[in-house]
């Protein structure tokens, strides 16, 4: 009897020092069975799955979320400065598109004179952009330099199309347009805007420019087909060319008071 009890008594203490099943009222058989949230293979609403596809649902919604609010919190000061864009390259790159055949059918230069005449609006901008941007960067003659190229884009519209033998006038104006617009232009569409948003800006007037232009060159070609001339089409683009100057004077008003508010 007392061995018996002797037995019994070290092995409760053996049972209380492992810490065994037994102490905690739990078979041993049952111990060894995987618990069911162990091995339950679904994923439940809080697991790294469910969460993964919440964020990429949100992700493909957030960029258009964020693209069209961006888009409404642009100010007037920046839709006037895209129009203002918008018309100076319904001027100037269509006239690219049309000058070879202009200036051979409508002014009889040789093709020789004419590729030499369209050669100089790109000849001009090099170095014209250089010294535009050298001078209004330093003196901040930004919005200024932006009215001026957008006359004298004007003068040179008038000139090619009512000076028959003055095209080289004509185009060498057109190329210093070019080079005021483009410096004075692209300098001030992401200063317009929040800091955050500039990338989105730029890509938005491309955008716009693009768009404008695809039916504009299709209208220009059906003039050209229907009068047999580009006389109507010059007179397009002049009306362009005024409305640039309108915009591009109302854009210089407001950037000016944009300017003094900041101050």
């Amino acid at each position: 009897k007392r061995e018996r009890e002797g037995r019994v008594k070290v092995g409760g203490n053996l049972a209380k020092r492992s810490g065994s099943p037994a102490r905690r009222g739990v078979s041993p058989e049952s111990s060894r069975l995987p618990s069911r949230a162990t091995s339950a293979s679904a994923p439940t609403p809080f697991s790294p799955e469910t969460s993964l596809k919440g964020t990429e649902s949100s992700t493909k919604c957030g960029w258009l979320r964020d693209l069209f609010t961006g888009i409404s919190r642009f100010s007037s000061a920046f839709w006037v400065l895209t129009a203002t864009m918008v018309m100076f390259y319904s001027c100037y790159l269509p006239f690219k598109v049309v000058a070879l055949e202009f200036l051979m059918e409508d002014r009889d230069l040789s093709e020789t004179s004419a590729d030499e005449y369209i050669a100089i609006i790109a000849l001009v901008p090099i170095l014209g952009c250089l010294a535009t941007g050298a001078i209004i960067g330093t003196r901040g003659l930004l919005s200024e330099a932006l009215v001026f190229g957008m006359m004298v884009n004007l003068v040179s519209v008038i000139c090619l199309h009512t000076l028959p033998g003055k095209e080289l006038i004509g185009v060498i104006l057109l190329g210093v347009a070019d080079s005021l617009v483009c410096t004075a232009g692209w300098t001030l569409v992401p200063q317009s805007v929040h800091p955050r948003r500039r990338g989105l800006a730029v890509g938005l007037v491309h955008a716009i420019e693009n768009s404008w232009d695809v039916p504009l060159n299709s209208i220009f070609g059906w003039m050209r087909d229907t009068t047999g001339n580009h006389d109507l089409t010059f007179k397009c683009m002049m009306c362009l060319a005024a409305a640039g100057v309108g915009f591009s004077t109302m854009f210089s008003g407001r950037w000016a008071a944009l300017q003094a508010h900041k101050s």
